[in-house]
Parts: C-alpha cells; structure tokens; sequence
C-alpha cells in the first residue's frame, strides 16, 4: 500500500522475435531482489550513515513542494526569471534527453552521490540561490533526496519536484516539453518519451508541444555535428564514459572515443574513470550547441 508501482508499454517491433515460440522475447533476461542500505545513494561511501540515522532524518528532513505530471507541465513553461528547472540524474542521462533544455540546469556529475560536492564546492550552488528550483529525476527518488537536502541549506525561494518522475509524466502526459529519450538503467539504454496508458489500458500519444524545434541537444563524440543522441561508449576496453552519438555515427563502423588518450590506449586494463571525466568536462558536454 502507498507504493507508486511503475509500467511501461514496450514497442514489439523493438523486441527480438522467437522463431521458436513465436512470439517476442523477454526485455530482462533475469529478475533479482536483493537488500541494500540505501536506494540511490546520496552520500560518499566514505561517509555513509547506518540505516536507522537515515531512517530518523528522513523523517526530519523538510519537504518540497510535490507537483504532478500535469502541474509540472505547466510549471516548466513559466517565463518568470527565477524559475530554474534542475536535472538532478547523471550528466550523460541528461544528454540522452531532458525537459526545456534552454532553460534546465543539468548537474554534471557521474554518479548522485557528486550531487553534494557539486553544489557545496564546484559552483552548483551559484544556480538555486534564491531561485524557484523546480527538480527532476527518472523515477522520483533522486530528487525527493535531492530536493531535501536543497532545502536544507536554505538559500532558495521555492522547491518543488515532478512526483514520479519522467516515468510519470511519460506515463500521464507523454513528450510534451521533452526533448530527447528517457536513460534507463537496463539494456534498452534509452527509450522514448512520447506516449501513455490511458484508462482503457490503450497506448496513446499526446504531443501537443512541438518538441522538433530544437535541432540539437548536444555534440555528437564521434564527428562534433550537434545533434539529439544516440547512446553510444568509449570504445576503448580501459574506459567506462557514456557518450553520444548522432544517427550516422551510431549506425557506423567507427569506434567513438571519448578523448584522444583512450583512443591511444583502446585495449588497455580497465580503470575506475577516464582523466578526461571531470566536472568540467561534463558541463562542457551538456550545453546546447549552436547550430
């Protein structure tokens, strides 16, 4: 009771078909539950909290604002200046796909426990202060402990998040205001943001914004054309960067590299993260290029 379970309709034609038992394959090849001491962790390992800490700060901490599909729909399009839409979800989810990226503030971190350190010590902060901060995240957990933590440091105006996150509002609304593809942790990599389930169990489509007027959200790695991505990886064995690609370049033969050292070092041993990974980096990585 009280859980927001999730579904989501898979394109068949996206799916393998079995000759054998004619019909389409399974999206997960396996399913496991496993106990953790937290879901999305927020601080360092180094400095993690026991179960019951987080337990009573959870139940202490403040609250934002919780807006729902169709009220954060309507909040994003606002025109007031001191309304920042915040992308809290990892800096190469945020180059698959994001909400009015003209206006959104991507995070550039590689993991949700740099939020913290991004905010607090490299310039993260110099965005919400004194601002609307309207949060995001994928499927809502993110942001609830994202936006928890914003508000306890008390420098900004409003808080607010999109309950359920864009699986939510993918779910509700559909692509309205969403340029891009969803990052999904699974083999899928990315899937669209363009439909719903209605109370029929049908799928539909409710585009009413016009997200085609954005003809690029980031730099492909591979040829530097703006583009909207294609999920694509370092092709070097020593590397762990998610990149983007545009459509020629995810349909080639070429190996993308994400910077010139792991292209020299293609079949070295793998190692925690590439040099070229930092928060610069990944800003840099983020912005709209002009087309």
């Amino acid at each position: 009771q009280g859980v927001d379970f999730k579904r989501e309709r898979v394109n068949v034609n996206a799916r393998a078909v079995s000759e054998e038992y004619g019909r389409c394959k399974h999206i997960f090849e396996s399913a496991s539950v496993r106990i953790v001491d937290e879901v999305c962790p927020f601080e360092p390992s180094s400095s993690k909290k026991k179960a019951e800490e987080r337990l009573q700060l959870g139940q202490q901490r403040l609250q934002p604002n919780r807006l729902t599909p169709s009220e954060w729909r309507e909040a994003i399009q606002s025109s007031d200046d001191d309304v920042v839409v915040l992308d809290v979800r990892n800096s190469y989810e945020s180059r698959m796909g994001r909400f009015v990226p003209e206006k959104t503030v991507c995070c550039p971190i590689r993991r949700f426990n740099q939020f913290k350190e991004w905010v607090e010590e490299k310039g993260g902060k110099a965005y919400i202060e004194n601002k609307k901060v309207l949060a995001y995240c994928t499927g809502g957990v993110r942001c609830e402990k994202a936006t928890a933590y914003l508000l306890s440091l008390n420098v900004t105006k409003e808080v607010s998040v999109l309950e359920g996150g864009i699986v939510a509002y993918a779910r509700d609304i559909g692509g309205d205001g969403f340029v891009g593809k969803n990052y999904v942790f699974d083999a899928r990599g990315c899937v669209d943001v363009g439909g719903f389930i209605d109370e029929n169990n049908n799928f539909s489509n409710n585009n009413n914004i016009n997200n085609n007027n954005l003809l690029s959200l980031t730099k492909c790695d591979g040829c530097k054309a703006p583009c909207i991505p294609h999920l694509a990886r370092c092709a070097s064995k020593a590397c762990h960067v998610i990149l983007a690609a545009c459509e020629e370049c995810s349909k080639s033969s070429t190996s993308i590299y994400c910077c010139d050292t792991c292209k020299a070092n293609k079949d070295g041993e793998k190692k925690r993260a590439c040099e070229c990974d930092s928060y610069r980096s990944r800003e840099l990585r983020c912005e709209i290029p002009a087309v």
